[in-house]
C-alpha cells in the first residue's frame, strides 16, 4: 500500500489498518495530545489523540523523513554507547 493510497481511507479505517498492521514506534506528548508514531508499508503514520477525550485529532501519513525529527530529541542513545 502506498501512502496516498493509506491516506484515502477514512480516519477510522486507518486506525484499524494500525491497529493490525502497523509497528510502533513511539509517542511524544504536546500540549493538547499523545502523538504515536507508527511505521506502517514503508513510511511513517502519525496518529494524534486529545489529552481529555482520548478523541482522536488526526491522522498524519508521510514519507519524508523531516516528519520524524520531533521524535529524534527523545532517543535515548545512552545504553548503546556504554556497552
Amino acid at each position: 500500500m502506498t501512502v496516498h493510497e493509506f491516506s484515502g481511507y477514512s480516519y477510522e479505517t486507518q486506525y484499524q489498518m494500525l491497529r493490525q498492521r502497523g509497528v510502533f514506534l513511539m509517542t511524544r506528548s504536546t500540549k493538547y495530545a499523545w502523538v504515536v508514531l507508527f511505521a506502517f508499508d514503508g513510511f511513517y503514520v502519525e496518529v494524534a489523540q486529545a489529552r481529555g477525550s482520548g478523541k482522536i485529532r488526526f491522522i498524519r501519513s508521510f514519507t519524508y523523513i523531516q516528519g520524524i525529527a520531533p521524535y529524534l530529541s527523545l532517543i535515548n542513545i545512552n545504553p548503546v554507547l556504554n556497552n
